[in-house]
């Protein structure tokens, strides 16, 4: 009874269950009644126009929005993994500021970009193209592609002493990079290279890389200090 109590609190206590819990009840509430998908659509999804003309919250709510249930999976399956490859290396608190900060600034980036984009009357490279400023979009992969990218450079600069004992985390990580390359190859084919999902994808990894080699100079000095607490004539 002890351990199930113990397991429940975990659980109530873990941030990807609260993450998985809200994109799913919205998502179902979504389908249950066409009122409610227009309602929801409407009002939360990233449309750049709207997002930067004040409503700054849809930056936010549009992280939580899907459009399939196939897209709810996928995004919700490469989550877990992600997060079960860093969750030995991050506290709850940044690992859930990671994907809010990688989410809304990924997204604002991309917003301030297509809008520029817009504005520039076609006086910009003919590869870029904006493709998603009247749609808008939606999906937590912006603040999932932050968590890859953050994931990826930890590991590599962290943990790379010690790869025997991190042999599943590195499968998983190959094995969500050859989802990335995948991913790539197919937009490529589909014309999908330069549009607004590749952008906050884009920006959303920028900001995750960031924010790693911030982590790992925060540790390295950290680790600096303690040396010189242990040896204070150096």
């Amino acid at each position: 009874m002890n351990q199930v109590i113990r397991l429940m609190k975990r659980i109530a206590l873990s941030p990807l269950f609260w993450i998985i819990t809200i994109c799913s009840s919205i998502f179902f509430l979504e389908n249950s009644d066409l009122s409610n998908y227009f309602l929801i659509s409407d009002f939360a999804t990233n449309f750049p126009s709207l997002s930067l003309s004040g409503q700054y919250y849809r930056l936010l709510t549009s992280l939580f929005l899907h459009t399939g249930i196939t897209h709810l999976i996928s995004n919700m399956f490469l989550l877990i993994i992600l997060t079960w490859v860093v969750s030995p290396i991050i506290s709850k608190a940044l690992y859930l500021s990671l994907l809010l900060l990688s989410g809304v600034l990924g997204n604002l980036l991309a917003d301030v970009l297509i809008v520029s984009l817009v504005n520039s009357d076609g006086n910009y490279w003919s590869f870029l193209t904006t493709f998603g400023y009247s749609h808008g979009i939606v999906g937590l992969s912006t603040s999932i592609t932050g968590l890859y990218i953050f994931a990826l450079i930890i590991f590599v600069f962290k943990t790379s002493k010690n790869l025997p004992q991190k042999k599943f985390r590195l499968s998983a990580l190959i094995f969500v990079s050859f989802i990335g390359i995948l991913s790539l190859i197919l937009n490529f084919i589909w014309g999908q290279w330069f549009t607004i999902t590749a952008y906050v994808h884009f920006f959303g990894g920028l900001v995750g890389g960031i924010l790693a080699f911030i982590f790992l100079y925060r540790q390295h000095k950290k680790l600096g200090l303690k040396t010189h607490d242990i040896n204070p004539l150096k």
